[in-house]
């Protein structure tokens, strides 16, 4: 058996499972608990809000805010403060709270300060305390922490809203309101503010929060054993015999090749759920590999056919393309050498070169669009074209306008052909050519360096029917070299996805020291494919090199 059918894991799954339900009532019950709490202090803090707001309504009907400010400006206390004073008194005797005063912020060297104006006392801490009520005017800034100086000062004056925060102290936690009173004249006279105890709140949730763990910790216990004896009957069992039976049929499939050989053990799981459709799965699964086995025995026997049919497509291509140089026995004057490198097994880029009649030859580069067999087969349709309308008599342009109408005729295929031709009059030098979106041809005149000849590029062949194309021409002189490629050359790309470039291959051409055209195309091979290096050449690449050594007598 293999060794990682051996294997035995120590997470079961049934293991994992009651850790997951576990984990889940756990997460349940926290999020229950925060939930809780949340509310609960929702709740409060809304009712305490609601309280707040009545009781410094209550208290500011009954304070005088024009004589609260010029006791405050005198320091005296004056009947109507009393009064007020009183009802302040009353407010804390009467309602659930822990303070209400009024208090005014003072600047004080950048820090600020509290001025006591005036509180409520109850009777009780009256008698405990005598010195319990604020005096008017005095700073008591030790009282109040910088922060809630800080929030008074910049809240007084503010508007009319009440502020409200939660207020930890040594006095224990507030929730504090606050609200600003003013004079007749919209003079800031002070800031009301009222706290309420929530300690006993908070004391009240951590309780409720101690419940809910002793709760969760009791459900999970017995959920645990109520769960861990439903999952080994229902889960574990039959997993087990569900894996069983995977190992068995991996197993047969290590050590049989022939599909009809082999027979697998059913795991029989009538579980009526998931389980049952798993253990059906796995059965079908393991009769469709039975079936893919045999497809796949077929399919590779097919495959090697099909490489073997490659090949041969291949090689019968590669002969299409003349390999011996020269081959011309006619046309002496001219001498010639190509190459072309598929991408693939077979390509779609072509190059050929023929005798016209006794004084013209023919020159054609083309490649066509895509890759593979599809190219491979309109390419031996244009190449066939292109030669058949040029040994008919006609010029550079009348050939493409020709064949482009010959390949757009119930073409359905959306391929084309981008071609460079040319007819040489070996006699006088006299090259006709013209360009259906080819490359730029390059020329070395005599003595002199290689350059591009930007020649003007038409349409492709293959596009549009009833395109016209014009020709022009060049004059090689004895020693002229032609050199002309396809755009697998230019575009060849190396493992840092960086190109051959234009100016690298006019470079490597300007160092050739022997213009023969064979040693020109092979010192380009070179140099393309050690540039390409070991990434992949996903273009072909073709090349085709004449040179005039003489004129025709």
């Amino acid at each position: 058996m293999h060794k990682a059918l051996k294997k035995k894991y120590p997470h079961s799954i049934g293991k994992r499972l009651i850790t997951g339900v576990v984990a889940a009532i756990v997460v349940i019950a926290v999020m229950i608990d925060m939930f809780g709490v949340f509310s609960t202090f929702s709740i409060n803090i809304a009712y305490d809000k609601k309280s707040i707001e009545g009781i410094i309504d209550l208290a500011m009907r009954n304070i005088d805010s024009d004589d609260l400010l010029e006791c405050i400006e005198t320091k005296q206390l004056s009947e109507k403060f009393r009064r007020s004073r009183g009802i302040l008194d009353e407010i804390i005797e009467t309602h659930d709270i822990h303070y209400i005063y009024l208090i005014r912020p003072v600047e004080n060297g950048g820090n600020g300060d509290m001025m006591e104006i005036m509180n409520g006392v109850t009777q009780e801490r009256l008698r405990k305390d005598p010195n319990a009520r604020a005096t008017i005017g005095k700073l008591n800034g030790d009282d109040f922490s910088p922060y809630i100086i800080k929030t008074v000062l910049n809240f007084i004056g503010k508007g009319d809203d009440i502020l409200y925060f939660l207020n930890k102290s040594s006095y224990g936690v507030d929730y504090t309101g606050l609200k600003t009173i003013y004079a007749s004249d919209g003079t800031p006279v002070c800031v009301i503010g009222v706290d309420i105890s929530i300690e006993s709140m908070l004391s009240k949730i951590f309780e409720f929060q101690i419940g809910m763990l002793l709760s969760a910790v009791i459900l999970v216990i017995m959920v645990q054993f109520i769960i861990s004896r439903w999952l080994r009957r229902s889960v574990v069992i039959p997993m087990e015999n569900i894996e069983s039976s995977a190992v068995d049929i991996a197993e047969k499939f290590q050590v049989s090749t022939d599909p009809n050989d082999i027979v697998f053990r059913n795991p029989n799981i009538n579980t009526g759920d998931e389980l049952e459709s798993l253990s059906r799965s796995i059965m079908m699964m393991s009769d469709e590999m039975k079936t893919y086995m045999a497809k796949l025995l077929y399919e590779t026997a097919e495959r090697e056919r099909i490489s073997y049919e490659l090949s041969v497509a291949a090689t019968i291509q590669s002969d299409l393309l003349t390999k011996v140089f020269p081959n011309l026995k006619e046309c002496e004057e001219v001498e010639i050498y190509a190459s072309m490198n598929p991408a693939r097994e077979v390509g779609g880029d072509f190059y050929d070169y023929f005798m016209i009649d006794e004084n013209h030859m023919g020159l054609v580069i083309a490649d066509v669009s895509g890759k593979g067999i599809s190219a491979a087969l309109f390419m031996v349709i244009a190449k066939t074209l292109l030669k058949n309308e040029a040994q008919s008599g006609k010029s550079a342009a009348e050939i493409l306008e020709s064949v482009n109408n010959r390949l757009c005729e119930n073409s359905t295929s959306e391929m084309f052909v981008t071609v460079w031709i040319g007819i040489l009059d070996v006699r006088t030098g006299e090259l006709k050519a013209s360009n259906a979106g080819h490359e730029y041809p390059i020329i070395c005149k005599s003595g002199e360096k290689f350059e591009y000849y930007k020649d003007k590029h038409y349409f492709v062949l293959g596009g549009i029917k009833n395109m016209e194309y014009k020709e022009y021409t060049l004059k090689l002189r004895e020693g002229c070299c032609l050199f002309l490629y396809t755009d697998g050359l230019t575009e060849a790309n190396d493992v840092n996805e960086q190109m051959f470039g234009m100016d690298r291959v006019l470079e490597i051409l300007n160092k050739v020291e022997d213009t023969a055209p064979e040693n020109i195309v092979k010192s380009m091979e070179k140099q393309v494919f050690d540039f390409i290096g070991k990434a992949e050449q996903f273009d072909d690449i073709t090349m085709l090199c004449i040179r005039l050594n003489k004129l025709k007598k």
